[in-house]
């Protein structure tokens, strides 16, 4: 489990988030993946705030018209196994900014080959988290009530029957490259 430099780790049914309260975003997620959690359970589309947060987390206001997607950490499309796991995807907690063209492209190309590499592999742990922009002399940008826009995206594929990992490193932005050019 990865520590939270921010203290508040939430344990979901099917999955684990780090909640920064500064930036109203979960720095970190981590769930585990089998090839028959990858079930047919639709899409909920209930997007809403986690309620033992009490307002603390985004809402749905903070994306109204900001030009950014509600991207998923923990993908709806990894939690389709039951209706518990597909709805606690939704909570806001699990929500982060991400650029339309990366969300909707770049990073839904590589959760999907993630969905193919655990049919292969059997056995997964994936971690997703955000990076802040490093350069001082850059402003971090905010949407709605002090919701940080991440510059980056990771994400950490861990293989856990053979001991072996893998990992992402993704700007918030439209994907011009392979995928494996952002290993």
């Amino acid at each position: 489990m990865p520590t939270s430099s921010c203290g508040e780790i939430i344990d979901y049914t099917h999955y684990s988030a780090s909640f920064c309260e500064e930036y109203k975003l979960s720095e970190w997620t981590i769930h585990f993946l089998t090839p028959d959690r990858l079930g047919n359970t639709k899409r909920t589309e209930d997007f809403r705030q986690d309620p033992q947060l009490k307002g603390r987390d985004a809402s749905k206001l903070d994306f109204y018209k900001s030009g950014y997607d509600r991207g998923h950490m923990v993908p709806a499309g990894d939690m389709t196994f039951d209706m518990t796991s597909m709805s606690e995807s939704f909570y806001m907690t699990n929500m982060s900014p991400q650029n339309p063209s990366f969300n909707r492209s770049g990073w839904r190309k590589l959760e999907s080959k993630i969905r193919e590499w655990v049919i292969e592999y059997d056995s997964v742990t994936i971690i997703t988290g955000f990076v802040k922009g490093e350069n001082p002399d850059l402003i971090d940008e905010y949407i709605g009530t002090g919701v940080l826009i991440p510059a980056y995206f990771y994400k950490v594929f861990i293989d856990i029957q053979r001991k072996r990992s893998i990992a992402f490193l993704m700007p918030n932005q439209k994907i011009t490259k392979p995928l494996m050019e952002y290993v």
